[in-house]
């Protein structure tokens, strides 16, 4: 089977596309941001610092770094300029979404909608937009950190849910940045039955409650001042109890 992803360029995508390659035949389309802002604040240094260190922990194993697939640079944004490598994509018979740009039209329409598939790092439709399982902590909503495996929809991480994913809690070890990314990897495992069961999953996947919408977050609203109050709050463990698979 023949998979295309459209992804960032961080470790995280590239090992998801490393990850799917030891099973399927793997195109990914890596959008690498054309700046790199750095950052003057030194306790957000440090916390992506943190996220970085995770990230390579969890992620630079033999499992995840494989690089025996045919990977594509582009642009950030590009994408939807309809490059002509984009042909390589329509002869997938799956295409995945992880942190890309928004998909726009006429691509959006162009992919195959009962084959295509938006990874969603949060709970939708608890919590949606930009680094949601941070604000799920920060809400002190331990229970919406996960993954969500759905459909894609020009509304912003609100397609239709195909599966949600949760990482182990060990309240003994526990760390938030560790526990996020650990929803990363947990929502990666998951992909493989989807994929293999994709026809089924599709037609059984379920349109998202907009009501149950807590937090839409964006890029701008984490800042130094925000990091300060997270690092204060105390984050009740308990409250995993409340998880719902179903939402």
């Amino acid at each position: 089977m023949k998979v295309g992803i459209i992804s960032g360029a961080s470790l995280r995508h590239n090992a998801l596309a490393s990850y799917l390659n030891q099973e399927y035949e793997v195109i990914q389309f890596s959008e690498v941001a054309s700046t790199n802002n750095k950052l003057e604040n030194q306790s957000l240094r440090e916390y992506f610092s943190q996220v970085k260190l995770i990230e390579n922990e969890k992620f630079n194993g033999t499992d995840w770094t494989n690089e025996n697939y045919k990977k594509i640079s582009i642009p950030k944004g590009e994408l939807n300029n309809l490059p002509e490598e984009i042909n390589y994509l329509f002869n997938c018979e799956v295409v995945i979404i992880y942190g890309s740009s928004i998909i726009k039209d006429p691509l959006y329409s162009m992919l195959p909608q009962n084959k295509l598939l938006n990874l969603h790092l949060g709970i939708s439709p608890q919590y949606t937009g930009s680094a949601c399982n941070f604000w799920a902590l920060y809400d002190d909503n331990i229970q919406y950190v996960g993954g969500t495996i759905q459909t894609l929809s020009k509304k912003l991480d609100l397609g239709k849910t195909i599966k949600y994913c949760y990482p182990q809690l060990n309240i003994q070890t526990f760390n938030p940045v560790n526990f996020s990314m650990e929803a990363v990897k947990e929502t990666f495992l998951n992909l493989p039955e989807v994929i293999d069961k994709i026809d089924k999953y599709i037609e059984e996947s379920r349109e998202p409650d907009s009501k149950k919408l807590i937090r839409h977050s964006k890029i701008a609203d984490f800042n130094e001042k925000i990091l300060t109050e997270f690092y204060k709050k105390e984050i009740n463990l308990e409250n995993i109890n409340k998880r719902n698979k179903n939402n």
